[in-house]
């Protein structure tokens, strides 16, 4: 009924406690597609290990490629009517395919979202966990569109859901790229007519320090944001839903402005980098003429100069 789609890379560490958290699930009809993405630590012998103890695990072992790469393996092979995702550092709370599934089938819903809890390395939960009561909210229409420029992050990441299959039909994850959730996010939700949220958190999100997520910046990973965010922006012109286009440039100009702001600090050459972000949002600013007027007095300052833009920001913020 469900395929849980695991990518794992260099985890030996987790991948035990997340693998345990999904074959423990109150909900047993699971088809479990573990990908070991080019690990070289233990990690696919110890997944290899689990699939001889429990028939529902398929492991697939191939070349690193990447999260987006390893996460298209198991969708191309997936043969459950519903897909999961789950990262291989993280776990889930034992009732969550179950929780979820009775939500999207009881609502005939194309993909269900859930909360999470964000956990440290030492098992503490961070300040975003909180006891909560369930609520179920059904989306439909171009409000769906919100769960993305709302910019909460069980809307935008892959692994807070349960899917219909065929939301991923001639769908796949964009290989190379940093940020690969928020590439797919608005094409998915274009294609779920009917979406359920539920506030119940359920996926335990580990905040590992040498995780993608929490290193350095370096600039492909500020580039790949930017261009995930331009392209979500782009996405909405070419629908018409100029209010979410709008929102989605605003927070993309919003990031810009702050890491030209901290570019001394997180880049080895910082005045390449500035150079570059002063032409990028000057492209962003003219793509996006058509909803960001002259009212928008902080983004045209920036784009002519961009000191002078980043006062007037702080000036803003001061005042709110």
């Amino acid at each position: 009924m469900i395929s849980v789609i695991v990518p794992v890379y260099n985890i030996e560490k987790y991948i035990k406690k997340c693998i345990c958290s999904i074959i423990n699930q109150s909900y047993n009809d699971l088809e479990i597609i573990i990908v070991d993405d080019g690990s070289n630590d233990r990690s696919g012998q110890i997944c290899d290990e689990f699939a001889e103890q429990d028939e529902r695990i398929i492991v697939i072992h191939k070349d690193n490629g990447g999260l987006s790469s390893a996460r298209n393996a198991g969708l191309d092979i997936a043969r459950g009517e519903y897909i999961g995702f789950v990262d291989g550092d993280d776990f889930i709370s034992e009732r969550m395919y179950e929780t979820l599934l009775y939500h999207i089938e009881n609502n005939n819903a194309d993909m269900v979202i859930c909360g999470y809890k964000e956990i440290k390395e030492d098992n503490r939960e961070s300040d975003n966990s909180k006891l909560i009561k369930e609520t179920e909210t059904v989306i439909t229409g171009e409000d769906k569109y919100k769960l993305i420029t709302d910019f909460d992050t069980e809307n935008i990441v892959a692994w807070s859901k349960l899917y219909k299959k065929n939301i991923f039909d001639g769908l796949r994850f964009n290989i190379g790229k940093l940020h690969e959730d928020q590439w797919i996010i608005p094409y998915v939700i274009e294609k779920a007519e009917k979406i359920i949220k539920i506030n119940d958190e359920l996926y335990c999100y580990v905040a590992r320090e040498n995780s993608i997520s929490k290193e350095k910046m370096k600039p492909k990973r500020m580039w790949d944001l930017f261009d995930a965010l331009r392209n979500a922006s782009m996405f909405f012109k070419n629908k018409n839903l100029y209010k979410e286009q709008k929102e989605e440039a605003r927070h993309l100009c919003n990031y810009i402005i702050d890491y030209y702001l901290e570019a001394n600090s997180l880049f080895e050459h910082p005045h390449v980098i500035k150079a570059q972000l002063k032409t990028y949002f000057r492209d962003v600013i003219k793509e996006c003429n058509n909803v960001f007027s002259f009212k928008q007095v902080t983004y045209q300052c920036f784009r002519i100069c961009p000191p002078l833009g980043i006062i007037i920001k702080k000036i803003r913020e001061k005042n709110v």
